[in-house]
């Protein structure tokens, strides 16, 4: 049995109707416990502790980062704490039998299906420059300037690792990371 603990950062420490819905979407997954929520009004910021098994976990996760784009907007967003997105770290801890490999694993699975269910929305447009920020440097020569996001994400949507890339209503890149 592979179990984890998660522990995702969102950017909303104030509301706690946000707050609530937000982990309300993690408790809603079968198999998945939300053991704490930890919310800091000077930082604007909650930390949401959660354990279960990975398909599970995943999917917990997957409901709270909806939960958070949409009703997070980070474009009056204060606070003492830099965000990086309305989610901003989703880390993974193993647990028991479960290795740090494991781990890393799993935020891999996370990042392929932030990719292919949050990040390619019909109608988003990141800029061109957004995605040679992010782009392993090409062997020859220089980045493509007409690399389309979907592409980008298809290319290498296996290593783009739990973090939120945009804002619901700019769909602007605030850069990404995860930490393990």
């Amino acid at each position: 049995m592979s179990r984890f603990e998660c522990v995702p950062n969102f950017s909303e420490g104030r509301d706690p109707a946000k707050i609530d819905r937000i982990a309300g979407a993690a408790r809603e997954v079968p198999d998945v416990t939300v053991l704490d929520v930890e919310r800091n009004a000077d930082h604007n910021r909650c930390v949401i502790s959660l354990v279960g098994e990975g398909d599970a976990l995943i999917e917990a996760v997957l409901r709270m980062m909806r939960v958070a784009t949409a009703s997070i907007d980070l474009t009056h967003h204060t606070g003492e704490h830099p965000r990086m997105g309305a989610t901003d770290v989703v880390p993974f801890v193993p647990l028991g039998s479960s290795t740090m490999a494991d781990a890393v694993k799993l935020a891999e699975r996370l990042g392929e299906r932030i990719a292919k269910e949050l990040l390619l929305k019909p109608g988003i447009r990141v800029s061109p420059l957004t995605v040679r920020k992010y782009l392993p440097p090409r062997p020859m020569g220089r980045p493509n300037r007409d690399l389309r996001w979907s592409t980008f994400l298809r290319l290498h949507g296996h290593a783009v690792i739990a973090c939120d890339f945009f804002v619901a209503v700019t769909a602007a890149l605030y850069g990404g990371q995860c930490y393990l």
